[in-house]
């Protein structure tokens, strides 16, 4: 029989204190009174809401819905401000695998994730793995293209049909790579601008949604270094994109070989997108640059 159960557990370098909580890489403290206190000291990793509902109303005593209620909004509130995550366990390991997978797609998932400062390879693929992992439903598509492209390859005497097929499957198989590896640099570049700014590589980490992945970093009150990190993100991979694209049309002749070269270059090229003022990346730019401009009115 299945055990199948949701259960909250607080996220790495994120402290239970008697009247906050610390999360040491915002290097940050959020204020609790007693109770939160209390409900939170019975978030261990192992026990679902319910559980934990029980065992905190043995002390307050109060109606069970109601308690619920507050204990499930308080840690709904930790999960959208990266302090608590949630997971499912499960007796079956491959429901286990199944739930977790199909969950991080929900509306309002949130996930906070340490990246592995240990070298600069060693966060690239931190941040990679995670990148796949929140794509990675779409590489269905991309299977299934090439299945297809295989029957058509198998079964038509078409020659040209058949050429059409393949190198369609090809270019959105490179396409994919492309853009898993352009967004993973993307997020590396505002990640390791930020630590040479700040010459610490415990601060920050990754903050996972259904369908994205960002760099969560403290608040920082210099305007020029959140433009130097806003930038970073989307002008390396860019830049790199155009380099790729410079060399693949001075060496690559034959067109084949040149449009699959220039597919996986667009993927990089496209990332220059969020340098425009209505993308996040743009906007905090933007409002960086006002920030300077109300500053020195002032002096």
């Amino acid at each position: 029989m299945s055990n199948l159960k949701k259960v909250p557990y607080l996220a790495k370098s994120v402290e239970l204190h008697e009247d906050y909580i610390l999360d040491n890489q915002l290097h940050a403290k959020v204020p609790i009174n007693e109770t939160t206190n209390k409900i939170l000291q019975l978030v261990d990793g192992r026990k679902s809401v319910s559980e934990i509902t029980e065992e905190a109303n043995k002390e307050f005593k109060i109606n069970y819905d109601v308690l619920y209620k507050d204990v499930n909004n308080l840690l709904d509130e930790l999960n959208k401000n990266y302090l608590l995550n949630w997971k499912y366990i499960s007796n079956k390991k491959m429901q286990k695998i199944l739930i977790n997978f199909i969950a991080q797609y929900k509306k309002g998932y949130k996930e906070r994730t340490i990246i592995n400062n240990s070298s600069f390879f060693s966060a690239f693929n931190s941040i990679n793995n995670l990148v796949i992992k929140k794509i990675g439903i779409f590489f269905v598509w991309t299977l299934i293209l090439y299945i297809l492209s295989k029957i058509i390859y198998i079964t038509s005497e078409n020659s040209s049909t058949v050429r059409l097929a393949l190198n369609f499957s090809l270019g959105v198989t490179i396409a994919f790579i492309g853009l898993i590896l352009s967004t993973s640099l993307h997020e590396i570049s505002h990640v390791y601008s930020f630590w040479i700014q700040k010459r610490d590589k415990t601060i920050g980490f990754m903050g996972v949604s259904p369908f994205g992945v960002r760099f969560v970093r403290p608040v920082e009150k210099d305007p020029k270094i959140n433009i130097i990190v806003s930038l970073s993100g989307p002008l390396i991979p860019g830049i790199l994109g155009i380099l790729m694209y410079l060399i693949s049309a001075t060496l690559l002749k034959e067109w084949q070989y040149n449009s699959q070269a220039n597919i996986f270059a667009a993927m990089f090229i496209l990332q220059l997108i969020h340098c425009l003022p209505f993308t996040g990346d743009g906007k905090n730019v933007v409002k960086q640059i006002m920030i300077m401009r109300y500053r020195n009115k002032i002096i």
